[in-house]
């Protein structure tokens, strides 16, 4: 469950006052809210929840780094042209697919979450 696991992530921060900044945080948190593994991201599995996992993942990367898009497209096994592919289908997903929004809203204010914000 999303919400749970929302909830878990923002008690951990809290209670150690930490802020999620790294790749591999970033990777840990998307592979806990979609259920896709590390290994399902690197693979070259074409389903629909592990590309969509592959989206969320470059945009959040993008956001949240400063890696480039060669770097983010190495991070899921490809190159920076299938980084900006993704970062599109992020976009374009985002606006049309209810499920994948919530999805990558929760991945987002979990990385987002400021050190001090009260639970």
């Amino acid at each position: 469950n999303t919400l749970t696991l929302s909830k878990v992530y923002k008690i951990n921060l809290y209670l150690h006052q930490q802020t999620i900044n790294t790749m591999q945080e970033i990777i840990n948190i998307i592979t806990d809210v979609t259920g896709v593994t590390e290994s399902d991201i690197i693979s070259k599995d074409r389903t629909r929840r592990v590309t969509e996992a592959r989206f969320v993942l470059s945009a959040m990367l993008h956001k949240y780094t400063n890696l480039t898009l060669d770097r983010i497209g190495k991070v899921s096994n490809r190159d920076h042209s299938t980084a900006v592919y993704h970062l599109k289908q992020y976009k374009l997903l985002y606006e049309v697919d209810v499920c994948f929004r919530t999805a990558a809203i929760d991945v987002d204010e979990l990385i987002d979450l400021p050190v001090n914000r009260p639970l």
